[in-house]
């Protein structure tokens, strides 16, 4: 057998072989068919609620879930599909399986999480008497309920947008009201409040009489009369504490002020209300804490709850200087104008001295700081800067060379304070008057209180009297050694002029 012959013979046992081996075909397996959609409600917002598949069979229709808050029940062609409020922020997802004969179906249902966003935002609201629409934006999946027992408020959510509407106050008090919200598993409420129509009531009067004065105010006694049914607070203010209108300032400071004073003293008696503290018809009135210059009597009206009804009135009454002249002089000073100078030194710039009552020397003496503008921290600690100004019976007061108590000093030991003054003989040499109690000056207020006139005090030397030119604070040691210690190191000339600052 030759070559070809072999080949040939092995392609025809393959061949054959090949054909041989071919499988037979198998069985064939069909997909399961699928239910045909007639409509679909499966998305659902975060509340409770219901949605339906219906399905194109005529066969029974079996249907289960795979969550228990997707609960599904059938009717005829209808899968109805009941879900829970979702009170969570996320969505949530359930498989629902449909079988009907040979068919089948599986969907999924959606129940989106809670959107709520602007609520927290809300805070009390305050309205004018004219009323009021107030508008916010809120963001919700969820049934917004807004609830109110006040019939002059009108809360209304929608389209994403918060609207209350606030009537016009028609009553003589004000009025408030609370709203409570409810979205979902969001809730609260917020309050508002509404004043009434302010009202000057002409037959609201006061009455008042002479001023009096007890160190360190003012008084006045007045009768004020309302209508009996009209309860009110009233108050004696000093003009200068006043800003704006008297009308405005009465119910943006003062009323709120009231109010306050109100609610703490029903707080602190235990068993009280605020109609306790709150006057009615004819009342007489004593006011202190008055100040020189004009003044406001007034009254507010308040309501037993706590809130002003809108009735106001007030008077000016302008309180004259009646206070001894002992009294006048307290105050700041600034000191300038002075024409002399002790030798070739000149006092620079100016001063400001205070003057203030002495408790324990009333109509005796007056306290007096500034001289030399002194600053050192040891002297002002030691009270060693405070001088005695001497009263007399004319009103005028007199400044004597004077010294300090003793106290510490850093370097020098002990030492004191000394006011002392100069004079001098011939215009060129002076004299230092270190012994207490001689008079550098007097003083002498002015008619209308806001200046004094300075006579310059004498020194008698050998029966010659001397003016005195000039005067200043020494820091002394216990050797007798003086040190200057004022920003102002030259000695204050007499004379000088006093101008009242305050």
């Amino acid at each position: 057998m030759n070559m070809k012959k072999t080949v040939y013979l092995i392609m025809l046992a393959a061949l054959a072989l090949a054909v041989s081996c071919k499988k037979e075909n198998g069985p064939m397996y069909e997909p399961t068919p699928k239910l045909p959609i007639v409509s679909s409600e499966l998305v659902f917002s975060p509340a409770a609620a219901k949605g339906k598949v219906v399905v194109d069979t005529q066969s029974p229709i079996t249907a289960t879930t795979d969550r228990d808050w997707c609960a599904p029940s059938v009717s005829g062609n209808t899968v109805y599909i009941s879900v829970t409020d979702n009170a969570n922020k996320q969505s949530r997802y359930a498989l629902l399986k449909l079988k009907a004969g040979d068919a089948a179906l599986d969907l999924t249902v959606i129940q989106y999480g809670e959107i709520i966003e602007g609520l927290s935002g809300l805070s009390d609201i305050t309205a004018p008497v004219g009323g009021d629409i107030i508008t916010m934006p809120i963001k919700a999946n969820v049934p917004v309920i807004l609830e109110t027992e006040s019939t002059w408020i009108h809360p209304v959510f929608e389209e994403n947008e918060l609207v209350i509407t606030i009537d016009t106050n028609t009553e003589p008090q004000t009025r408030f009201g609370t709203v409570t919200y409810t979205a979902g598993t969001a809730h609260g409420s917020f309050d508002v409040t509404q004043y009434p129509e302010l009202v000057k009531v002409t037959d609201w009067t006061f009455a008042e009489q002479t001023p009096t004065y007890k160190h360190p105010v003012f008084n006045m006694d007045a009768t004020f009369t309302a209508g009996e049914e009209d309860t009110y607070v009233t108050y004696a203010v000093p003009a200068k504490e006043v800003t704006g209108t008297v009308d405005d300032w009465i119910f943006s400071d003062l009323a709120v002020t009231a109010r306050r004073e109100l609610q703490e003293k029903v707080e602190a008696t235990p068993g009280s209300t605020v109609k306790d503290f709150l006057s009615s018809g004819e009342n007489e009135c004593h006011f202190t804490g008055m100040s020189l210059g004009e003044n406001y009597l007034i009254a507010v009206g308040f309501g037993e709850n706590g809130f002003v009804s809108g009735r106001y009135q007030y008077k000016s009454v302008t309180i004259e200087d009646i206070r001894p002249t002992y009294y006048k002089w307290a105050g700041k000073w600034k000191i300038t104008g002075r024409t002399a100078a002790y030798g070739t030194t000149t006092f620079s710039g100016e001063e400001e001295w205070t003057i203030s009552v002495d408790e324990n020397n009333l109509e005796k003496s007056l306290i007096l700081k500034g001289v030399n503008s002194l600053t050192d921290a040891t002297v002002l600690a030691a009270g060693a800067d405070v001088l005695n100004l001497d009263y007399l019976a004319d009103g005028s007061v007199q400044l004597k060379t004077q010294k300090s108590g003793t106290f510490d000093f850093p370097s020098l030991g002990t030492c004191s304070m000394l006011l002392a003054g100069f004079y001098t003989k011939n215009g060129t040499s002076y004299t230092v008057v270190t012994g207490t109690g001689s008079t550098l000056f007097s003083a002498a207020l002015s008619e209308d209180g806001k200046s004094a006139s300075i006579t310059v005090g004498k020194r008698t030397s050998s029966g010659v009297d001397y003016d005195y030119v000039a005067f200043r604070m020494y820091l002394v040691n216990s050797a007798g050694s003086r040190y200057t210690l004022s920003v102002n190191s030259g000695a204050i000339p007499l004379a000088f002029e006093m101008t009242r600052v305050e």
